[in-house]
C-alpha cells in the first residue's frame, strides 16, 4: 500500500476473521471498513492511553486466586471503549492483558520486542 498502512486488525485483506454468524460468509474488516487500509495509521483511534505511572502498584481480585494479582510500577493504561480486557504496561515493558470490570478470565501477560508499540491490538 502506498502511503496508508494496512489495517492491523485485518492484516490489510480487509476482512474479518469472524464469519456473518447469520450466513457463514465472510464480512469485512469493521476497523477500516473493508479497505485494508489503517484508518489513523499513527495509532488506532478506538484505543485510549493513559498514564498511571502515579501508582506504586495496581491490584486485581480475579475468580479462582486466593491472592490479588499484582502489577508494580504500572506505567499506561490501555483500554478500548466497549472491550472485554484492558492492558496494563509496567516499567519492565511487560503488557498484562486482563479482563475488563464486570467480565471473568484469566491474565495474558507478555514482553513485546517492539518497546515503542508494546501493543498492537
Amino acid at each position: 500500500m502506498s502511503e496508508a498502512t494496512e489495517c492491523s486488525w485485518c492484516s490489510g485483506t480487509g476482512g474479518d476473521i469472524h464469519p456473518d454468524p447469520e450466513t457463514g460468509e465472510p464480512g469485512h474488516c469493521r476497523h477500516c471498513d473493508g479497505t485494508g487500509k489503517a484508518t489513523n495509521p499513527k495509532k488506532d483511534k478506538s484505543m485510549s492511553e493513559k498514564d498511571i505511572t502515579c501508582e506504586e502498584w495496581r491490584e486485581y481480585d480475579l475468580p479462582g486466586r486466593t491472592t490479588a494479582y499484582r502489577i508494580n510500577r504500572p506505567k499506561l493504561l490501555i483500554t478500548r471503549e466497549g472491550g472485554s480486557c484492558h492492558r496494563v504496561l509496567d516499567a519492565e515493558g511487560v503488557v498484562h492483558c486482563l479482563p475488563a470490570p464486570g467480565n471473568s478470565g484469566c491474565v495474558l501477560r507478555w514482553k513485546s520486542i517492539n518497546a515503542t508499540k508494546p501493543v498492537n491490538f
